[in-house]
């Protein structure tokens, strides 16, 4: 539980930073290629200051990367070769305060090597919440 915290803290602080920069485009270096797939609930709904993040358990590796509806797929890239867990996951930021959105974060353990590609899955659970702006 703590992990989670520390984590939903390091959004918080991304997200403040990410706002500030918000005009200028990511770049992404070659490395390990995380692609997380979104799979959205057959009703309509709202998602509103959701992101799709990659963290390892304890921090974010790369930049949340805000969810959009028209969009299903999201890379992220890590530099080096890497031995652990790393989980997708959606959060939505209301009030800078980051919470789990209503889908359960894919996990992987495993060796991660450059130059691989990564594939995890995000299923909405619905009915997705809301987000009060």
């Amino acid at each position: 539980m703590k992990t989670i915290a520390k984590t939903l803290i390091a959004i918080s602080v991304i997200m403040i930073a990410l706002s500030a920069s918000a005009t200028n485009p990511i770049t992404y270096v070659a490395g390990v290629h995380y692609k997380v797939a979104i799979h959205l609930p057959d009703a309509p709904f709202k998602a509103n200051n959701v992101y799709v993040i990659m963290t390892d358990g304890e921090k974010i590796i790369a930049p949340p990367q805000p969810f959009t509806l028209n969009k299903l797929s999201y890379d992220f890239y890590e530099a080096n070769n890497v031995k652990g867990t790393r989980t997708a996951m959606l959060v939505t930021i209301t009030g800078r305060t980051p919470e789990l959105f209503n889908s359960n974060p894919d996990s992987r353990s495993s060796r991660f090597f450059l130059g691989e590609t990564y594939d995890f899955n995000l299923y909405i659970a619905f009915p997705a919440p809301t987000p009060i702006e």
